[in-house]
């Protein structure tokens, strides 16, 4: 129970520690200052679910919708904890970093009760955990990874415990349960049923026939949300290029494209990580510490089967779905796509390390040194690691401008009680003016004032422009003295603008 509550106030501590260390507290961090505009929007969506359980506007890009609902990109799976936390607690421009902490901190005391380390272990753990400062930027963000995370170390202590734990068949249920979850709110997390399967060792031949059953249908669900509940973004999520090869020229020249597409990829991640070093670049960082992790794991799993020590196929395990989530990135993602993607793969090294310490720990010293020289000396990069915090002058938008702003929008913009398109906003997200004709990102950070309720559908310039006619929104917001809105028909009615956004009703 100790280590237990040690491991439970770590998401607290690295969150007061990241906040104080810049003079500021945890309540003066504001998602309106961030650069992410994929935070906005899970923070909308978030909003609307918890106003209406199913948003009554349609999420998507350039008007486009999900076959069933209305939610936009990735499954709303991802955002069901968030909802749930809202219903019960409310929701407020800061209850995600609350329901973030609180997610953590469940986790980390879940983890300690099925996995029980020892208090050395647990000292290992929680300085791991402290020097890795992705967690504290990513509890104070409305991003998913922490989601992910959370579930990725119940997970794990699991996995770990599973060999003591006098009810496996129950410890099963839930390790299939949370697989199949991670595997619903991101297809690669199906890797993780690999564990499942090292758990179970050589024997438990009914138990591996229903891991498998459930690999394969947790797959299947993700595809079917995805098709079906999810709007289809405006590029491709995914990079398919060597499989056209594949199916276009055969099976021999899709085999050389991949191995040239390995080739490229590794030459760009090896100048990753040196930037890493150097400037501190954020890509780059983000692959050492998983490159890091990954091979001590394998010299791990090489030296315990060789010496037939216990732990060796867990560590080869951790190796094979570290490797195997490397190449997804470099066959699917490009590397800064993909970066974010190996956080969860990070932490599931960093909280299982502690349990193949030797008399001498000689690799956990050293990836603590190396988490101290990458996160908290190197990762200085504002767009990778800053923490945004509410200040004028430095904000597009303040909390008390943006809460001022919806009070002005509340009477014009109402929200109807059905799902249609008279709740859904028209966002642009790059535009140029007359004077500059260079495309620029717009001051999206105005869409948190808009009133709760209201979904947004982010498109594109050419998209509004083209199909200024037909739009289906009721609502459009552009900048101001922008190409698109001098494109708005002369029927468009302005009620909000100032120096950089202007919002309309069409119709």
């Amino acid at each position: 129970m100790i280590n237990a509550v040690i491991l439970g106030l770590l998401p607290i501590i690295a969150c007061i520690i990241r906040t104080l260390s810049a003079g500021k507290g945890i309540c003066d961090v504001w998602l309106g200052a961030s650069t992410w505009n994929d935070e906005f929007f899970y923070f909308k969506q978030i909003e609307c679910m918890v106003r209406d359980g199913i948003p009554n506007g349609f999420f998507g890009y350039d008007e486009s919708l999900a076959n069933y609902l209305s939610f936009g990109a990735w499954t709303p799976t991802i955002l069901l904890p968030w909802a749930i936390f809202g219903k019960v607690f409310g929701w407020s421009y800061s209850s995600v970093f609350w329901a973030n902490i609180l997610f953590l901190t469940v986790a980390m005391v879940v983890f300690a009760l099925t996995a029980k380390p020892d208090l050395k272990k647990t000292l290992i753990i929680s300085v791991l955990f402290l020097l890795f400062t992705p967690f504290s930027r990513y509890m104070l963000s409305s991003m998913p990874e922490i989601m992910i995370c959370a579930n990725i170390i119940v997970y794990m202590g699991l996995v770990i415990g599973f060999k003591e734990s006098r009810r496996k068949n129950l410890r099963l249920g839930f390790m299939l349960f949370f697989a199949t979850y991670l595997t619903m709110m991101r297809p690669f997390y199906v890797l993780f049923f690999v564990f499942s399967f090292t758990a179970l060792g050589k024997k438990n031949a009914k138990a591996k026939i229903v891991t498998a059953c459930f690999t394969v249908i947790s797959v299947i669900l993700y595809f079917v949300l995805a098709e079906n509940l999810q709007a289809p973004y405006i590029g491709d999520v995914y990079s398919t290029e060597w499989l056209k090869v594949i199916i276009n020229d055969g099976l021999f020249s899709g085999i050389g494209y991949i191995f040239k597409e390995i080739f490229h990829y590794t030459g760009a991640i090896a100048s990753a990580c040196i930037g890493a070093i150097i400037k501190g670049y954020g890509v780059g960082i983000y692959f050492f510490a998983f490159l890091i992790l990954m091979f001590i794991y394998l010299l791990d799993g090489i030296r315990f089967l060789k010496n037939k020590k216990e732990g060796a196929a867990f560590a080869l395990s951790m190796f094979s779905i570290d490797f195997a989530m490397l190449m997804a990135v470099i066959l699917m993602y490009s590397l800064h796509d993909g970066f974010r993607h190996l956080i969860g793969f990070i932490v599931a090294g960093l909280v299982s390390m502690a349990f193949s310490v030797e008399k001498r720990p000689v690799k956990e010293i050293v990836v603590a040194l190396s988490f101290l020289v990458l996160f908290v000396i190197r990762g200085k990069d504002p767009v990778y690691f800053a923490v945004p915090y509410n200040e004028a002058g430095e904000s597009v938008i303040t909390i008390d401008k943006a809460k001022d702003i919806r009070n002005e929008l509340e009477p014009f913009m109402p929200v109807s009680e059905d799902l249609s398109w008279d709740n859904t906003v028209d966002m642009v997200l790059m535009d140029s003016d007359d004077v500059s004709k260079d495309p620029v990102l717009i001051a999206w950070q105005y869409g948190y004032a808009l009133p709760k309720g209201l979904a947004v559908n982010l498109c594109t310039s050419d998209f509004l422009i083209g199909n200024m006619d037909s739009l289906k929104s009721r609502y459009i917001m552009v900048m101001t003295n922008g190409t698109v809105e001098e494109a708005l028909p002369e029927t468009a009615e302005k009620f909000f603008g100032d120096e950089n956004i202007s919002i309309y009703k069409l119709r």
